[in-house]
């Protein structure tokens, strides 16, 4: 049962009072909503899309640029490249390395 149902059921007279204060508070809070979900949409739009470069793969890895190239030179993270530009994908980077993680392990 919704609301309008409720009060139909309790005769259909009701009144409210909005103050000029409780428009601003619903506002606010609307406007944090929207914020909100804007910084979840833009994350989400960041996480698909392919790290660029040792530094952005580093970062990601949280190891060293050296670190990250070493893991790109020997294969054990897969890149492409378009032009001169190196690119990993977030995902298959990260099936690699838990790949590798399971490896180490068993042995």
């Amino acid at each position: 049962m919704n609301i309008i149902e409720s009060i139909s059921k309790l005769g259909g007279n009701i009144s409210i009072t909005v103050t000029l204060s409780d428009l601003k508070e619903f506002a606010d809070y609307i406007l944090s909503q929207a914020a909100s979900l804007q910084a979840h949409q833009h994350n989400n739009m960041q996480e698909k899309r392919p790290l660029r470069g040792i530094r952005e793969l580093a970062n990601f890895l949280m190891v060293s640029t050296a670190t990250a190239q070493k893991m790109k030179d020997e294969g054990t993270v897969p890149h492409y490249t378009i032009g001169n530009r190196i690119f990993f994908d977030r995902e298959a980077v990260m099936k690699a390395i838990n790949s590798k993680k399971t490896n180490s392990l068993t042995e």
